[in-house]
């Protein structure tokens, strides 16, 4: 007989449940009966690659600092995430179905295209077969399904997804995506307490307007929509909806782009031995 610690045995547990999210994940019916997946488990330091990555995309990308501090808040719990990473190469199709969906008339052009040309989109590199793309999102949520059956906090998430994708986690994949397990807690990833202590409401509401700048826009048939500010807005000089090019912000991405593919070829070889250790 032994007594345990609740939470820290429960902790423990979940890469066994991780497992049962695998399980499902291929189990998982699909559309085209062709999408080869391909899975792994992050956990512990093998994911600090991973975290690098993320706290140089956090000072550009809010999105990308959501999900880095949400992580790094839960590591400092002693909770760190334990990672299940989902992935498919989705830029070829043997289907035939000509569908069109893809963007192409015919299957056989969308490969032909696909084979020379492939770019970095916000997921992976594409151009993507929809059929594919539908049967890799099955699986998660079959994957996002046995993990509540087993109550523990999750949630698909593309950012963590697109950085174990540069950084080659998985091999000879377009998209992967992300399903972090724990901590042991409820709406981790939805209520974002660590945002609710870094921001006040007129902090929050300016982010929000932001990301969402189409929930605060007014009518637009006059095509000069108003935009609602943060405070008292009604009370303030009307602003406007404009789009127009930003080429600071673009120069700041570029600039980006230079050190992030930096780190990711330095980091790539860490996750090389990682996997070669694991192989062992």
């Amino acid at each position: 007989m032994a007594l345990y610690e609740g939470r820290s045995t429960a902790y423990e547990a979940l890469v066994d449940i991780a497992k049962h999210c695998i399980h499902a994940v291929y189990k998982a019916p699909q559309v085209t009966a062709r999408l080869e997946l391909k899975t792994a488990i992050i956990t512990n330091e093998e994911l600090h690659p991973v975290m690098e990555v993320l706290s140089t995309l956090a000072g550009a990308e809010f999105v990308m600092e959501m999900d880095y501090l949400t992580y790094k808040d839960a590591a400092a719990m002693g909770q760190q995430p334990v990672v299940v990473a989902i992935g498919a190469d989705v830029t070829y199709s043997e289907l035939g179905w000509d569908c069109g969906a893809c963007g192409f008339q015919t299957c056989s052009e969308f490969n032909r295209y696909s084979k020379e040309n492939k770019g970095l989109g916000l997921l992976g590199t594409g151009p993507s077969c929809n059929w594919k793309m539908l049967d890799l999102g099955i699986a998660c949520d079959w994957a996002c399904a046995a993990a509540w059956q087993y109550n523990i906090e999750n949630r698909v998430e593309f950012t963590v997804g697109a950085v174990i994708n540069l950084l080659e986690y998985l091999d000879g994949c377009s998209c992967v995506l992300a399903l972090p397990l724990g901590p042991l807690t409820d709406l981790w990833y939805y209520n974002r307490p660590m945002f609710t202590r870094r921001f006040n409401y007129e902090q929050w509401l300016s982010q929000m307007r932001n990301v969402a700048p189409v929930a605060f826009q007014g009518f637009s048939g006059g095509q000069h929509p108003m935009i609602k500010g943060a405070g008292a807005w009604w009370q303030k000089a009307p602003e406007m909806v404009k789009v127009e090019g930003d080429p600071q912000m673009m120069q700041e991405k570029l600039d980006l782009q230079g050190r992030l593919m930096q780190q990711v070829m330095e980091k790539r070889q860490v996750v090389a031995q990682m996997k070669e250790k694991s192989r062992a």
